[in-house]
C-alpha cells in the first residue's frame, strides 16, 4: 500500500487524479502484492445495479480473489447560483460496496497484482460547474482472500476542500 510517489498510472497523495476519465479531486494510492502458489483468478468489482457486485475472471486457473469494499459520506457545493438555489449542500452516502479495480486501472500477472486507485468528487460537473466545497469521510477494506485464507488492510480517508484548499489525511483503521 502506498500513499506516496509515483504510483501506478496516477500520482499517489492527495491533488486531482482521475475518476473514470474525468478529473476528481482525491488521494491517489497503489496496491500491489504477490500471492505465494495459486495464481490471482478474480477481482470483486462494482455490478451493473447501485450497491451491487460483479465477479471478474482474470485467471480461470487462479484461486485467489481481489476484493476491494468502500463506504463513504461526504457533503458537497457547487459555485453556481442554481446549485446554491436549489441543492448546496449535497449529502451523499454510500453503504459498504464492491469498488474492485477496472481493468484500465490494474495489471494482474499470474501471482502478481497491481492497481491504483482516486477516490474523491469530480472537479466539476458535466455543464461546467465547479465543485467549492468538499467534506468527505470514506473506509476501505481490501483483501486477497482463497476459502478461509485472506490477507487483509483496512484504512479510513478524510477529504475537504475550503477556500481552495484541498486538504486529506487517512490512518489504518
Amino acid at each position: 500500500m502506498e500513499f506516496d510517489g509515483p504510483g501506478y498510472k496516477e500520482q499517489n497523495g492527495p491533488g486531482i487524479g482521475r475518476a473514470g476519465m474525468k478529473p476528481a479531486y482525491g488521494i491517489g494510492f497503489t496496491v500491489s502484492g504477490t500471492v505465494v502458489e495459486g495464481g490471482i483468478g478474480r477481482v470483486e468489482v462494482p455490478g451493473r445495479k447501485k450497491n451491487s457486485t460483479a465477479t471478474e475472471i482474470v485467471n480461470p486457473k487462479g484461486s485467489w480473489t481481489i476484493q476491494q469494499m468502500n463506504s463513504f459520506s461526504s457533503s458537497r457545493a457547487y459555485d453556481s447560483w442554481f446549485y446554491r438555489a436549489l441543492y448546496n449542500p449535497i449529502y451523499d452516502s454510500a453503504p459498504t460496496h464492491a469498488d474492485g479495480p477496472a481493468k484500465d486501472f490494474r495489471t494482474i500477472v499470474g501471482n502478481d497484482f497491481v492497481y491504483g486507485d482516486h477516490p474523491g468528487p469530480f472537479v466539476s460537473l458535466d455543464d461546467g460547474t465547479k465543485l467549492s466545497a468538499y467534506s468527505g469521510e470514506w473506509d476501505f477494506d481490501i483483501k486477497l482472500i482463497r476459502g478461509s485464507q485472506a490477507c487483509e488492510v483496512r484504512f479510513h480517508v478524510s477529504m475537504s476542500l475550503q477556500n481552495g484548499n484541498w486538504q486529506t489525511s487517512w490512518s489504518p483503521r
